[in-house]
């Protein structure tokens, strides 16, 4: 395998609006987080519509398909590059010979590609067609030419073609809700009954062989939203030897918001990995379309059981430039009725107040959200709370939130990056490589987001000696570094993300 080393981390370098300064920093400008400058630049994926066919039989039989699919912009034609590599199906002997682009017409979001396999006189099993999508050859300006696509995350599709004389030894896999119900854990600062909670549960099953490891691939949606109200879950699952469940569990987080009760669907797919021509079944696996997807209910806590006032923004150790305007959150609940005013003040000093009037009084222990803007605040230190009144009169305050203003113009802010692990290996099915990390930092006030381009250079090929990573990084409000995950691909086989 071939090994990314420093000469490629010393090559990455971060450009802007602005010119570089000694130490390998640079002085970037700092972009309004509410504007978008990025370049409307159209992503494309595929997907499998028709994920088997025969040697044998009548052309509906005979035929497989994908899906080309597209993001906006889509006022023009788009041509589409792909590539079948990786799987133990060759074009022109096991299927009919292709063109390696397709376009997808103005105006349309897709288009879609059917593939004849051919019926040969071999004796050879099942066989894997997998189709990789393919960034274009594309000239380098800023921003680029609308034809100039980027790939996106579902790059990869297959299908098998099933021969006439062969045996499939294909696992058929599964899932089910097995606990389907779980509940609400409580929200932090808002107290509440403690009693054990118990997680809903996915089973993902597999009928067939056990003898080797088996990687099943998800997606998730519903009405609940991973990382907000549950913890976020594997995109994948492994079977071990032997092995013929697994089980995911479902744990609902705490906020504070009284709603219905959500649900978490989860869905089985395809695996957008390389055919692993090492084993019959090559590394892949059938869906079962009875059992293709299961739900799980997440139920709401009730009411909390006592009354509180919490501040959300801004952060503790925020740090904001004198004259720039602080905006300033609380949710208040009152558990007999609701705090509809709050006053909030630096140390004793009051700087502002927010009162909302109900044309139906809130129900007991609904969350209540009160906002303020404090225009003029004096560089220096400052503590945060919020005061409120309960429903039986009594004085209600949120626990201190520090923060620092800062006097005089800020500088813009300084943004550098240092390698975290410097190395990592091109990927291959079934072997697990620890990626390559690179950390990029900032100074300065971090009350906003910042938006930081990039460049890659070097010997390695961006896009197919590594995966292409986006040209811009993110620094979210209240944070002053964010890393890069960089993993290595084989030239010949599709990466595969290990998470």
């Amino acid at each position: 395998m071939k090994r990314i080393g420093r000469s490629f981390w010393n090559a990455l370098w971060i450009f802007g609006l602005a010119s570089v300064c000694a130490g390998g920093e640079l002085r970037a400008q700092r972009i309004d987080p509410g504007v978008d400058v990025s370049p409307p630049q159209t992503e494309v994926s595929v997907q499998t519509l028709k994920a088997e066919a025969s040697e044998w039989g009548d052309f509906r039989s005979r035929v497989f398909s994908f899906r080309f699919e597209r993001t906006a912009p889509m006022d023009f034609d788009l041509p589409v590059f792909f590539s079948f590599k990786g799987g133990t199906a060759t074009q022109g002997v096991d299927f009919r010979e292709l063109p390696w682009s397709i376009v997808i017409p103005a105006g349309q979001a897709s288009a879609e590609l059917l593939v004849e396999a051919v019926n040969d006189s071999a004796v050879e099993g099942d066989e894997w067609a997998v189709l990789t999508v393919e960034p274009p050859a594309c000239v380098l300006i800023f921003p680029p030419p609308r034809e100039c696509y980027r790939v996106g995350e579902r790059s990869v599709a297959k299908a098998l073609i099933r021969d006439d004389d062969g045996v499939s030894e294909i696992s058929v896999v599964s899932i089910e809700a097995t606990l389907p119900e779980t509940r609400e854990l409580c929200a932090e600062g808002v107290p509440c009954t403690k009693e054990l909670v118990l997680p809903g549960v996915f089973t993902v099953a597999r009928t067939g062989s056990t003898a080797e490891e088996l990687e099943v691939f998800l997606v998730y949606s519903g009405t609940a939203s991973p990382g907000v109200d549950y913890e976020e879950l594997r995109k994948s699952v492994v079977f071990g030897r032997g092995q013929k469940s697994v089980e995911l569990r479902v744990l609902g987080l705490g906020d504070y918001w009284r709603e219905e009760n959500e649900t978490v669907v989860a869905t089985l797919t395809e695996a957008a990995v390389a055919v692993d021509t090492t084993r019959k079944d090559g590394g892949a696996y059938r869906i079962d379309p009875q059992k293709s997807s299961a739900k799980i209910v997440i139920r709401d806590r009730p009411a909390p059981l006592s009354t509180s006032i919490r501040i959300t923004d801004p952060a503790a150790g925020t740090i904001i430039a004198q004259g720039h305007a602080m905006v300033l959150r609380a949710i208040a609940v009152d558990t007999r009725g609701g705090i509809t005013r709050l006053e909030f003040y630096s140390g004793d000093q009051k700087i502002g107040e927010s009162e909302i009037f109900f044309i139906q009084p809130p129900e007991p222990g609904q969350p209540i959200l009160h906002e303020v803007v404090w225009k003029d605040a004096p560089a220096g230190d400052h503590v945060l709370t919020a005061r409120g009144v309960d429903a039986t009169g009594a004085a209600v305050v949120s626990e201190k939130v520090r923060v620092q203003v800062r006097s005089g113009f800020l500088e813009m802010p300084v943004v550098s990056l240092r390698v975290l692990e410097s190395e990592t290996s091109e990927l291959a099915p079934w072997i697990r490589v620890k990626p390559a990390v690179v950390e990029l930092s900032r100074t300065g006030a971090t009350s906003e987001a910042l938006r930081v381009w990039m460049e890659f250079s070097g010997t390695a090929t961006y896009g197919k000696d590594y995966e292409a990573l986006s040209q811009w990084v993110a620094f979210p409000a209240g944070s002053n570094t964010v890393q890069l995950v960089i993993f290595g691909t084989d030239d010949d086989l599709e990466a595969r993300r290990w998470y």
